[in-house]
């Protein structure tokens, strides 16, 4: 039997045949075979509960009411993802608290260089929701406060899903006269690099409810991607203290130096990396590294920007043999609650 999927819910699938299958009654179980496409394909075992009757451009067809039958993880991994890449859906708790699992945002997100002035006005919006919904702005700022100077003179990293930006980061190229700008906070250290080989990354934030996913990861990979470069190799950005461990499990070093933020709550650590190190591995949580730095690593190294000595090259190997693992762990962390 053939049948089309026209509804899909937290309890089954609403589907639509020939009125030829009328043999179909009420507490049968099916084995359908899914294809969602451009996500994959599924067998699910669903509950005949409903039989009716619905006319379409002057015929008729069966409707069939199901439920899901012990429904597995992996079904409701690409269902979710289905829903999220081509549903009206609009959020990722939309779908957790129906009980299906999202294995990528990114998947459905296009990320890019920021083009237009009605992008950047949603830019700013999204600063000021990220920042407020993190506690580290008062409801009380407002939205020009997210713009500065370096906005006119940096690139801005969008990531936009179904017209609306959901994640951005601002990327600054100094020349050797010019100051960066967290020189506005503290005097530029006499060990740290010049200014000219110095990549500042400021202004990272994604939108609340596309949080605890795969969202930033793949925000940094672009990053790498496109930004990472052997003239300025050096990786400059600040953290509130509760986003320092994630962000030296990545491979960012923690300076000495901290400020604070005339606009922004917390103190402010400066963090400063050689992105290449990072790349290689060294000073890199493994399944990290897997995680985001895995293919700007392989990118990096086809267009010759990376030169890995042999001990690079048995790190590498050793993280490699380790991804299995930090894919289940990425699994892991984006499993939905049971819901009540």
């Amino acid at each position: 039997m053939y049948f089309q999927v026209r509804d899909i819910s937290r309890e089954g699938l609403q589907l639509l045949c020939s009125l030829r299958n009328k043999y179909l009654i009420p507490g049968m179980v099916l084995n359908l075979t899914t294809s969602f496409p451009m996500v994959g394909e599924i067998t699910i075992p669903v509950l005949v509960k409903r039989i009716g009757v619905k006319s379409e451009r002057e015929k008729d067809y069966l409707v069939v009411g199901t439920e899901y039958q012990d429904i597995t993880k992996t079904s409701r991994n690409v269902i979710g993802q289905y829903l999220l890449q081509f549903s009206n859906v609009e959020t990722l708790a939309d779908l957790k608290e129906a009980g299906f699992l999202v294995a990528s945002v990114a998947r459905s997100t296009d990320f890019y260089f920021l083009k237009s002035e009605s992008d950047y006005e949603e830019v700013l919006k999204l600063r000021l929701m990220a920042h407020q919904s993190g506690g580290t702005l008062g409801q009380d700022a407002n939205l020009y406060e997210m713009s500065d100077r370096y906005d006119s003179n940096s690139r801005i990293i969008v990531a936009k899903r179904k017209g609306r930006i959901i994640g951005s980061a601002r990327i600054h190229y100094s020349a050797l006269e010019d100051s960066l700008e967290h020189e506005k906070y503290i005097e530029w250290p006499a060990t740290f690099p010049r200014r000219d080989s110095v990549l500042e990354i400021t202004r990272v934030c994604t939108h609340p409810n596309f949080r605890s996913n795969d969202l930033l990861a793949a925000m940094l990979k672009f990053l790498g991607i496109t930004c990472f470069q052997p003239q300025r190799p050096w990786v400059l950005v600040s953290s509130i203290d509760a986003l320092v461990p994630f962000y030296r499990k990545i491979g960012l070093q923690a300076s000495p130096f901290t400020y604070q933020h005339p606009i922004y709550s917390g103190r402010q650590n400066i963090l400063l990396t050689n992105a290449f190190d990072i790349l290689l591995g060294r000073g890199v949580n493994p399944i990290y590294w897997n995680a985001i730095w895995r293919e700007v690593y392989d990118y990096q190294l086809d267009a010759g920007s990376i030169r890995p000595t042999a001990l690079d090259k048995a790190r590498i190997r050793i993280y490699r043999s380790l991804g299995p693992v930090a894919n289940l762990l990425a699994n892991i962390s984006r499993r939905p609650r049971q819901a009540k």
